[in-house]
């Protein structure tokens, strides 16, 4: 039987200590601040690693994991993935926090630090970090319009303040950190031997198989949390072959031992190649800071046209990293467009509102200093000018982006220091050049060290194509660089052969 937990106010009971928890949305845009106001200011487990802290009003219903609000406020934080229900609308989310505040039949949401996706039947949107929108619960068809459809998705920017406040509140999460690696290993058997059931071995042969599978689970649970991403990369291999990532629910523990940045690029690609299947969760990490690059390079899923639609307007507004989005995911994005703009009956009208956002972009990077994004992005706004025969006034691009924070020459200090690197920092060195310089890792990527000073890097994604070369982690230089199935002859400065590729 299914078990249904309902509450309707009070939900924290006998208090020791009052404490008034600000989880509210930004004045701005005719919001009013919503103080609320939890009893003991503890968030509350609704499954394993994620957290709500919820409204003292909050009218809610929990079943199956699943989060129900009829009406009231919660700040919601997930090490996974999660989905919260708000009347016809299903919210979903994964690696990060976000807040939902319903009240008098309408939603806002706004996320923190994680990207938020919303469906309501068919129709969805993406709501990137540091965005809000609001509604009444009803996302418009295309086939109402495209005016109409965009009205319905409407985003605002969130206070950062109000983000402040929130970052704030999430440290009051409970840290159960010395039970995490017994409670993975406890769960993740559970999920291994289920999906390994209608194998039916012979009891010797599946006592050592599962002993298998337990010291890997193990190996990745310790490599992974103490960052031996290469030993980590081994046990997940050695897993998947076992079929330990066929039970959807193994792919959600398998989220939770993700780094929360950038970490190992083959580890991640590794990692999340896992979920190419998934459309919903591809959209939510194509637009995740800490795993956009990555997603970008894999395989992705087939999209539907909603789907295609919501992450071509919602890709400019993601771009906050600190490093610029890479050429080659702007050149996939600029050919995403050209693909919605075939299906779309209003082309020309989707064609202007892509402009428009594209210029507002360009704005914003303008206003909080991004030289390089802007030159980017001024680039993409002609390049689809003249795709559609548009007239354009582009905005005026300074050429002093050698102050931009976006795009750093990789360091040299460990060159002076250590003259004779070992495997491992040749390694790790020439993944921080090629991930400086923009480039993208796929799980056919491989950097493997051939001297002290130089690697060799075999299909890595420059310029939205496989890229083979040996790179001097030392001088930054490149050379055996593979050209129409030749090689050239001569070596070139990384930021030189970037450049190339590029154009």
């Amino acid at each position: 039987m299914t078990e249904i937990i309902r509450r309707h106010r009070h939900l924290l009971l006998a208090p020791l200590l009052f404490t008034l928890i600000v989880v509210s949305l930004p004045k701005e845009g005719g919001l009013e601040a919503q103080a609320v106001e939890n009893q003991d200011g503890k968030f509350i487990e609704i499954k394993e690693g994620t957290y709500v802290l919820p409204s003292e009003d909050l009218d809610f219903e929990l079943q199956n994991e699943v989060l129900s609000i009829n009406e009231g406020s919660v700040l919601v934080s997930t090490d996974s993935r999660t989905n919260i229900q708000s009347g016809s609308l299903n919210i979903s989310s994964v690696k990060g926090a976000f807040t939902v505040h319903v009240r008098g039949g309408n939603t806002t949401v706004a996320s923190i630090s994680a990207p938020v996706l919303i469906e309501s039947g068919e129709q969805m949107l993406l709501i990137p970090v540091n965005y809000r929108w609001k509604g009444n619960g009803k996302l418009a068809h295309l086939h109402a319009g495209l005016d109409k459809w965009i009205e319905t998705r409407n985003l605002k920017k969130i206070n950062l303040d109000y983000k402040r406040d929130q970052l704030k509140t999430l440290r009051l999460i409970p840290d159960d950190d010395e039970n995490t690696s017994t409670s993975y290993l406890d769960d993740f058997n559970k999920l291994i031997s289920k999906a390994l059931t209608p194998i039916r071995l012979p009891l010797s042969r599946q006592s050592v198989k599962q002993a298998k599978l337990n010291q890997d689970i193990d190996d990745l649970i310790t490599n992974a949390e103490e960052g031996d991403f290469s030993s980590a990369l081994q046990s997940i291999r050695s897993l998947n072959n076992n079929g330990a990532f066929e039970n959807i629910e193994s792919l959600d523990w398998l989220l939770r031992i993700l780094p929360n940045k950038d970490g190992n690029p083959e580890f991640l690609a590794e990692c999340l190649s896992k979920f190419i299947s998934d459309s919903k969760l591809w959209l939510l990490l194509s637009i995740h800071p800490a795993y956009q690059r990555t997603a970008w390079a894999l395989e992705r899923p087939e999209l539907s046209e909603e789907e295609q639609l919501v992450e071509l307007i919602s890709f400019p507004q993601s771009d906050i990293l600190q490093e610029a989005a890479p050429s080659a995911v702007l050149n996939r994005w600029v050919e995403d467009t050209k693909s919605v703009v075939e299906f779309v009956d209003d082309d020309e009208e989707l064609i202007n509102e892509i402009l428009k956002l594209i210029m507002e972009s360009i704005e914003s990077f303008k206003q909080y200093g991004y030289p390089q994004r802007e030159k980017n992005y001024s680039r993409v706004l002609v390049q689809i000018a003249d795709e559609y025969d548009v007239n354009i006034i582009v905005p005026e691009v300074k050429d002093e982006v050698s102050a931009e924070p976006d795009l750093e020459p990789a360091s040299t200090e460990l060159s002076t220091s250590s003259p004779d690197l070992t495997p491992d920092q040749v390694k790790a060195q020439a993944y921080q050049i090629l991930r400086d310089f923009g480039a993208l890792f796929t799980v056919n990527t491989s950097i493997e060290p051939v001297s002290s000073e130089t690697a060799e890097v075999n299909d890595v994604i420059f310029g939205n194509e496989a890229r083979n070369f040996t790179l001097n982690v030392v001088n930054n230089e490149v050379s055996d660089v593979e050209y129409q199935d030749k090689i050239l002859p001569y070596s070139l400065g990384i930021d030189k052969y970037v450049e190339w590729v590029s154009n």
